[in-house]
């Protein structure tokens, strides 16, 4: 076996280091590449949700009107629970007109 020359001698370290560094690139674009796709999943997968949830609520109102239903809202429920409380502005003709 041929005795490596000094210019030699660490060209396997530096060609296994090379081929460690490359592997080691693409193992973290893959793993970025993973992580992005389950974010843009789970965003997908709320906002088809809100929107099952939003329109199961319209047809659920529009049911309820047009079979003259009585609404039941609970004074102590909802968005404006405390609304009362707060005063209210209409505007009609262009004017202002507070309650």
């Amino acid at each position: 076996m041929k005795t490596p020359t000094p210019d030699e001698r660490g060209s396997a370290l530096l060609l296994t280091l090379g081929i460690l560094s490359l592997a080691l690139i693409v193992a973290m674009a893959f793993a970025f590449s993973a992580r992005l796709n389950r974010q843009i999943a789970k965003v997908n997968a709320d906002q088809t949700k809100a929107r099952l949830l939003a329109e199961s609520t319209l047809n659920l109102v529009v049911a309820a009107l047009m079979n003259e239903d009585d609404i039941y809202l609970p004074e102590s429920s909802g968005l404006f629970a405390n609304a009362g409380d707060l005063p209210a502005c209409f505007i009609s003709d262009g004017e202002d007109e507070s309650a």
